[in-house]
């Protein structure tokens, strides 16, 4: 996402997807945990979220939506075209050279968030989406990355992530 101080740049464009009942994509990763820098980082594995809640790296779009867009009159519908855990933030904990959420399972067992990687993953997922859930404007968000291509592959969800995954969503459906 651009930098907060851009986005008025932008209302043209947000405009002219409105008339034409279009939506906003955007992009929300965090590493070492979808947590980091936002307003719940450091309260633990398990740190609930309110829609006052937001974020420099996930939930970065609640203050675009507070302070740029709903101030201007504007509201268009949301989807996170990509999200996740993502080692390519700049100046973070964990790993240097981790990338996608397979190479923070150890940062995470070693700081409270979970000994099993998969399941630790979608606790962090899990938060996210009660977040989206609270608001109203959020259609939904893409998970980063089912069946990657070469290079991407510590960032897949196939297997043990997306078995608990498919459990979570046959119990908390889309409304």
């Amino acid at each position: 996402q651009p930098p907060m101080e851009q986005w008025p740049a932008f209302l043209p464009a947000i405009q002219t997807a409105i008339q034409y009942d279009g939506w906003l994509g955007l992009h929300e990763y965090s590493a070492p945990t979808m947590y980091y820098l936002s307003s719940v980082e450091g309260k633990g594995r398990y740190p609930g979220v309110t829609p006052q809640d937001t974020g420099w790296l996930t939930l970065r779009y609640r203050k675009v939506y507070n302070e740029v867009l709903n101030p201007a009159g504007l509201q268009l519908p949301l989807v996170m075209t990509e999200l996740g855990v993502d080692g390519l933030v700049q100046n973070r904990p964990g790993p240097p050279d981790g990338r996608g959420w397979q190479d923070f399972q150890g940062y995470w067992a070693e700081n409270g968030y979970g000994l099993w990687g998969p399941g630790a993953y979608v606790e962090q997922l899990v938060w996210y989406d009660n977040a989206m859930r609270q608001d109203d404007y959020v259609i939904g968000g893409t998970i980063y990355a089912l069946a990657p291509t070469a290079g991407w592959e510590s960032y897949d969800i196939r297997g043990a992530c997306a078995g608990v995954l498919q459990q979570y969503l046959s119990v908390h459906a889309a409304a």
